[in-house]
């Protein structure tokens, strides 16, 4: 019998699904790297700018915005047309971004590169997920996900480990996002390339044709007033919602509630902290290989009821400090594990000319909660 492990990495699997899932979560890290690139450089943007912290974070805040904006545009575009095209705006505009903030003169130009930035954020999850729903069996769905999760967080960690290699060498923090520019212009040239080349057009390109006609805005319209009925889709993007309050909330959180409640140095609760978000790279693995063996629903709950029992007991100030560390390395984990299962009931709670939108507006409760 195969082991577990084995299994995550789809041996059953053609080698065009595999393909697609390494090159859409190779795309996914690189999306993410975009997301994260301001917040950890703010303090070397504040003295170069002189602008506040606040100020910074509202730089930071306009490129979830306008991901938050063009998730149904983007969706219906993916679902109507082609996930390819949105595919390869959401590279062009995230490397032209980076770009642009690399060679800010002032504040002012880096909130409008803010703006192109989101932009090419904005168009990962609307083509991402239809093509891994369209390359991968549904027994093989589950595995899928938790690859393209997993590249996803290492994404979010990279731009902070680039910017303390970088500034520790003494150099500027334009080569913090120069390095990532060129990164994401050189991988988004192959993927597209590949994908163009490589990958069947069934998966490139929507197979059914949407119901509905006409101008853009009122077929969006009709979209919105789809998802109001489909009450599976709105409480999946609820719970999203509350689930990324909780996961970001967990990792800003617990150092200050590890210091002031536990009574440890700063220094060991970041790195407290730091090894929590590794073990939950790795468990979200766990939970894709759980989410093509038994129903979605019941990682989910067990998610969920994990998450709550563990961080009320942290939360009480008061266990003895062995326990603390097994209380806070999982925590974490006890979310990403429900990952890939909010991916799949996503996908299972989606017809399949639908995919692109149902997936984009749960993007926005992901990205409302963060």
């Amino acid at each position: 019998m195969r082991s577990a492990l084995e299994d995550l990495w789809l041996p059953d699997a053609s080698n065009e699904t595999r393909l697609v899932v390494a090159l859409v979560s190779g795309s996914h890290f690189v999306q993410h790297t975009y997301l994260m690139l301001l917040p950890p450089l703010f303090l070397a943007l504040q003295s170069e700018f002189d602008a506040s912290l606040a100020a910074l974070g509202l730089a930071a805040g306009v490129v979830n915005g306008v991901v938050v904006v063009l998730q149904l545009p983007l969706g219906h575009v993916s679902d109507a047309h082609s996930r390819e095209w949105v595919l390869g705006t959401s590279h062009l505009f995230g490397v032209l971004g980076t770009v642009l903030v690399a060679v800010a003169p002032n504040y002012w130009w880096l909130l409008g590169a803010s703006v192109v930035l989101g932009v090419g954020v904005a168009g990962h999850h609307p083509a991402h997920f239809p093509m891994l729903a369209d390359a991968a069996r549904s027994d093989e769905r589950g595995r899928a996900f938790s690859l393209h999760g997993f590249a996803g967080i290492l994404g979010f960690a990279a731009p902070f480990a680039l910017t303390s290699l970088v500034l520790g060498a003494g150099l500027s923090w334009r080569y913090v996002v120069g390095t990532v520019a060129v990164v994401g212009a050189l991988y988004g040239a192959v993927c597209l390339l590949v994908v163009r080349t490589r990958v069947s057009r069934d998966v490139r390109v929507p197979t059914r044709e949407p119901t509905g006609g006409g101008p853009l805005g009122p077929r969006i319209a009709a979209a919105l007033r789809s998802l109001v009925t489909s009450t599976g889709i709105l409480a999946l993007t609820l719970l999203s919602l509350l689930s990324s309050m909780a996961s970001f909330g967990i990792q800003t959180y617990v150092p200050v509630l590890l210091t002031h409640a536990y009574g440890f140095a700063p220094t060991d609760a970041t790195t407290l902290t730091t090894a929590m978000v590794v073990v939950m790279a790795f468990v979200v693995l766990v939970g894709g290989v759980l989410v093509d063996r038994v129903p979605a629903t019941n990682v989910l709950f067990a998610g969920f009821v994990a998450l709550a029992v563990l961080s009320a007991a942290l939360a009480t100030g008061s266990l003895p400090l062995p326990l603390v560390v097994a209380v806070v390395v999982p925590l974490a984990a006890t979310l990403s594990i429900a990952r890939p299962a909010r991916a799949k009931l996503g996908d299972t709670l989606s017809e399949r000319d639908e995919l692109g939108k149902n997936f984009g507006v749960i993007t926005i409760g992901i990205s409302v909660g963060a």
